[in-house]
């Protein structure tokens, strides 16, 4: 397996000196049967998004690496209180390093998250939750398919759909990811201009991330141009081996 991961500002953010106020994690669980992978996306309105984005990833991968750690992942369907502990983790920030209180904390960082954990052997069963607009999609063959509902780009405006906060909203699927397909994570400032995935932007990414680029050429192809599409854009993609990259390891084992 493989990943690749990008954090890039905005041409908005960019050009008001503002930071960037997307975040990613990656990380292996104890035992190293599983991939835990977090992308957050604060707010605009949050005037300490980035810190909220910073601490939830975080605290994402490692609560998620450990209970992962308990069995296999599909244990992990249902489980909502990770969501909940994650936003207990972004509050003891906001206490600790801002001096801010519970209502101010979700407030002054609040962010939206999806975080997963896939499994390190065939066959690469993952789960996926999230609150807010931030998403996930699998690409197969240059074909994008989603993983939940169709509402990305939409502004969250409550409590309920953003950390901290009481996480209410929470979405949760399991997925396998194929021989030769990828997982996406992604923030809202690429999955509103990815769309379905059938137009410019779907091609452009379907045939750049068709296999894993070079680092360098990852970063280009996420910092694309296009018109009003000016928010912070944070991918994070795991490629499962092809079957015929697959086949010879597992006969070894």
């Amino acid at each position: 397996m493989e990943v690749r991961a990008a954090s890039v500002r905005g041409v908005g953010h960019r050009l008001n000196g503002e930071p960037r106020q997307d975040a990613y994690a990656i990380g292996l669980s104890p035992c190293g049967r599983y991939i835990a992978m977090a992308v957050a996306d604060g707010t605009t309105a949050a005037p300490r998004a980035e810190m909220g984005a910073w601490a939830a990833v975080r605290a994402a991968v490692s609560l998620a690496g450990k209970l992962a750690s308990e069995g296999n992942t599909l244990i992990l369907a249902g489980r909502e209180d990770l969501f909940h502990d994650v936003a207990e983790a972004i509050e003891v920030v906001g206490a600790v390093e801002l001096d801010l209180d519970g209502p101010a904390v979700a407030r002054e960082l609040a962010t939206t998250l999806v975080v997963a954990t896939v499994a390190t052997a065939p066959p690469h069963d993952a789960w996926i939750g999230r609150i807010g607009d931030s998403t996930a999609m699998i690409l197969h063959e240059g074909r994008w398919e989603r993983i939940f509902p169709a509402n990305d780009g939409l502004i969250s405006t409550s409590v309920t759909d953003t950390l901290p906060g009481q996480p209410q909203d929470v979405q949760q699927e399991v997925v396998r990811v194929g021989p030769g397909s990828a997982l996406v994570l992604m923030s809202d400032g690429i999955s509103g201009p990815l769309g379905d995935g059938k137009g410019d932007v779907g091609d452009l990414l379907a045939q750049t991330w068709a296999v894993p680029p070079p680092a360098l050429v990852f970063v280009r192809e996420l910092d694309f141009a296009r018109s009003t599409c000016d928010d912070d854009r944070t991918a994070v993609v795991l490629w499962a081996p092809s079957a015929d990259q697959a086949g010879p390891r597992a006969e070894g084992r």
